[in-house]
């Protein structure tokens, strides 16, 4: 049964065109039976794996890519040191192809450099151009390559805390690789981008973005980023993995449907047919309906998941932290497959071809059932390799219920199948058909695998016993971190700690022993409290962020509406300076009604508004007259900078208030002074108190009240 006839094409929006994983038509829903087949022998190391279109891509300092017949398309020379090519999973990969050529991230090892993207012909790899993204210690990697048209986008950003973070979104031309347009963000990592007609959508680690890609304007934005899980995008639908699940349309930036998983999602959803698949901290494959949002069914495995799931024939393929490969059923989450290959596996599916980072060989993915085994279908060979590997349902149902109890024996192994299938498979041994290496576990007797199911029982219970432990006290270390972070007012960094300690937390459960009810209790009790410490936080952060979101055009808009006015465009600066005012109402708004100190840590915002003063000596203004501005001069004050301006309604400098009731200067110019005393232009300015942020909005509503 020739497994490329099911015409399954894999492609991860990241790695080229589409996003997810797509599965052919010709799904099957009783497959229980898989055996591979060597395919072909990879002649190099293989690091990070991912695929584009139907090829297989990997590399650090060169990148090769191979066909699913092991044929080298291209291998580029190394790109220099200190830079590395981003093709791994996930979100931080760097990785996108199509017709016009293959456009890859490069991280940079170096704060003194910065990242770079390169642009290479699919065919043959030759570099055509690369762009150095700015040597300031913040943009040392570019990730998420997306094209739009004739530019290529991207995300650079450098590493550290989220906080730390200033990332930009760049548009380079395809052909030339020069630069089009950028948008820069104040905070935070960008963990993918998405195009959809005239939609870009920025995913953050706590927000996304939707922008007018004419105008690049924010259109809206949502507090749904799923820390760092890359949403996954179908069509006008965005799919974004996290505790909680959502389904985002992109044209009004609505949600769908939200669903609480209960688990902690560590990695990009995989998107089949009608089901999406993710895979969680603790060890968790969940399925969930793709329209609806509703969970269909929940597999643990041993280990944590850290690399999205593979959708390839009805079966998920998932690689666990111990270096176990598993296929489940995508109908019911079954196992019809388990190997232990070695820790750190990565590996990639495409077109029925399976390679991974250790082995040197491809190979060749076959699928049976019961039915194909009893029609002769499937031949003896792999009858023989599937009858060694494959559970049966009452192994299966004993796993499920059993699991807890034998969990970190042989080969650290989740559940307690393993001892059954391995007796079964030493059973076996002699007639067994070499379609794939044999575990290096394998017995040769059943007497000996007898001994070492008596020998898996000791360790399982020193095991038991220690490993929660080690798990329970790096999430406690984490917590402190997240503490200190909390009292630093470093929110995201605090996020971040929480989110680590969960991970612990998670992975503590699913070591212990089932009888260890008391110590499960506390681990509960502790994933509970360390959840609501991190929505706490999270809520924190993400009203940080909207009121820098908001202050910023809020600063800028007031500083085009003084512009405005001494240019006597009264229109413009009338709107503006109502703009500006609604805005930091909003944004005062939230930091009253917010529990937290949210400018504990003050805000700086940078103006940069798109209108200027033609001057900032009075005298060289055309709306100040000759005498006012001998006058100002007299009492020292030529620059729009000797204006001092006051914290209180009336507003006005006092030096002005003097000159005005001496009748020097007429009302008109003298408001015209107190507009220009709040000029700074792309100086920053500060924000450290609500009243701060009030006194900007009365400002503002000064302006709006003195235009006509």
């Amino acid at each position: 049964m020739k497994r490329r006839e099911l015409g399954f094409t894999l492609a991860l929006g990241l790695f080229g065109l589409k996003e997810g994983v797509t599965v052919s038509s010709a799904q099957t829903s009783d497959i229980t039976q898989v055996s591979l087949n060597p395919a072909w022998k990879i002649d190099s190391f293989i690091s990070d794996i991912n695929t584009l279109d139907d090829d297989f891509v990997s590399g650090y300092r060169s990148l090769r890519r191979i066909s699913t017949e092991g044929q080298t398309i291209f291998e580029t020379t190394e790109i220099p040191e200190p830079y590395g090519f981003n093709v791994g999973a996930g979100w931080r990969n760097g990785l996108y192809g199509d017709d016009t050529g293959v456009y890859v991230g490069a991280r940079s090892n170096n704060e003194e450099q910065g990242g770079r993207i390169y642009a290479l012909d699919a065919g043959t790899g030759e570099e055509r151009w690369h762009y150095e993204e700015p040597a300031d210690g913040l943009h040392t990697n570019v990730r998420s390559p997306v094209r739009n048209g004739q530019n290529i986008l991207y995300a650079s950003m450098a590493s550290g805390s989220g906080s730390d973070q200033r990332p930009t979104v760049r548009a380079l031309d395809i052909e030339t690789g020069s630069e089009q347009w950028q948008i820069d963000r104040p905070e935070e990592f960008i963990t993918g981008l998405f195009i959809h007609n005239d939609r870009l959508v920025v995913q953050q680690t706590f927000n996304i973005l939707f922008y007018d890609l004419s105008s690049r304007e924010i259109i809206e934005q949502t507090e749904l980023g799923g820390g760092f899980n890359r949403a996954v995008q179908r069509g006008e639908t965005l799919y974004i993995p996290g505790e909680t699940m959502y389904a985002v349309d992109i044209p009004s930036a609505s949600e769908n449907w939200a669903t609480e998983t209960g688990r902690g999602v560590n990695t990009m959803a995989s998107v089949g047919e009608d089901r999406i698949y993710v895979g969680t901290e603790g060890g968790y494959v969940l399925a969930h309906n793709k329209e609806s949002g509703q969970q269909l069914w929940e597999t643990r495995i041993e280990g944590q998941i850290e690399y999205p799931p593979f959708v390839d024939n009805s079966l998920i393929w998932v690689a666990s932290g111990t270096g176990r490969i598993y296929a489940l059923s995508g109908t019911s989450g079954e196992v019809v497959y388990q190997k232990n290959i070695e820790p750190d596996l990565r590996f990639a599916i495409s077109d029925g071809i399976l390679v991974d980072n250790h082995r040197d060989t491809a190979f060749e993915i076959e699928y049976g059932s019961s039915a194909d085994q009893t029609q002769g279908i499937v031949g003896d060979a792999d009858s023989r390799e599937n009858e060694a590997t494959t559970a049966t349902e009452s192994e299966i149902s004993w796993v499920r219920d059993n699991g807890s109890v034998i969990a970190g024996g042989i080969a650290s192994v989740a559940g307690g199948g393993y001892l059954v299938w391995r007796r079964r498979k030493a059973s076996n041994q002699s007639t067994e058909a070499i379609s794939e290496p044999a575990d290096e576990e394998s017995l040769s007797s059943s007497h000996v695998a007898d001994e070492e199911s008596k020998t898996a029982t000791d360790e399982t219970t020193a095991d038991s016993e220690v490993i929660p432990d080690e798990h329970r006290a790096d999430a406690e270390a984490a917590i402190e971190k997240a503490v200190t972070a909390k009292s630093n007012d470093n929110y995201n960094d605090a996020a971040e700690a929480y989110s680590e300690a969960l991970s612990e937390y998670q992975s503590a459960l699913g070591t212990l022993a089932a009888g260890a009810t008391k110590k499960r209790e506390e681990i509960e009790t502790a994933i509970e409290s360390t959840r609501a410490e991190l929505e706490a936080v999270k809520t924190v952060h993400e009203q940080r962020s909207e009121i820098i979101d908001a202050l910023r055009p809020a600063e800028r808009i007031l500083q085009e509406a003084i512009a405005a006015y001494i240019e006597a465009d009264q229109t413009i600066a009338r709107i503006r300076f109502r703009q500006a005012r609604d805005t930091f109402g909003d944004a005062h708004e939230t930091i009253v009604e917010s529990e937290e100190d949210l400018l504990s840590e003050p805000v700086e915002v940078s103006g940069q508004p798109d209108r200027e003063l033609s001057s900032t000596i009075l005298s060289d203004l055309p709306v100040i007259p000759e005498r006012a501005a001998t006058a100002l001069s007299d009492a020292r004050i030529e620059t729009v900078d000797d204006l001092d301006s006051r914290d209180e309604s009336p507003w006005m400098p006092i030096t002005v208030e003097e000159m005005v009731d001496d009748e020097i200067i007429e009302e008109d110019i003298a408001t015209t002074l107190v507009l220009l005393s709040w000029w700074h232009g792309d100086k920053s300015y500060e924000f450290d108190t609500a009243e701060a942020v009030e006194r900007r909005q009365q400002q503002a509503n000064y302006g709006f009240n003195h235009t006509s």
